[in-house]
């Protein structure tokens, strides 16, 4: 819904509404709230919700925030505040060699106990 792919980037106060519309806009794991791609940026009391297939799904997508470094430059992001709710694979996912994220005071909130899928309220891949 919202790509960041600049230097320096600050967004404070947006609500971001996916409106389920996961499985009618994309295929793949792609359908993201806020996707950060090789910047620095401040994600500063931003509300996520609904990033999920129009009926909950075990479909591998839908992520509240999504922040790739695939470059290895040292970069940080910084998650303060803010709810996630209703996503359907991650809250916040963060994922590449020379990357700091930071997510301190935000309100990660997923199905609860299912057995559609694995959700991950917040997921750092050992291997990007």
């Amino acid at each position: 819904v919202l790509t960041l792919k600049s230097a320096n980037v600050t967004v404070q106060n947006l609500t971001i509404d996916g409106n389920g519309k996961g499985n009618a806009v994309v295929s793949g794991n792609d359908f993201v709230g806020i996707g950060v791609y090789d910047a620095n940026a401040t994600l500063d009391s931003v509300g996520i919700e609904h990033v999920r297939d129009g009926t909950f799904s075990g479909a591998q997508r839908g992520a509240g925030i999504y922040i790739v470094n695939d470059d290895a430059v040292a970069r940080t992001v910084n998650v303060t505040g803010g709810d996630l709710t209703d996503y359907q694979k991650g809250g916040v996912v963060a994922r590449g060699a020379g990357l700091t994220a930071t997510i301190t005071g935000a309100t990660i909130t997923g199905q609860g106990p299912t057995a559609t899928i694995a959700q991950n309220g917040i997921q750092i891949p050992l291997h990007p």
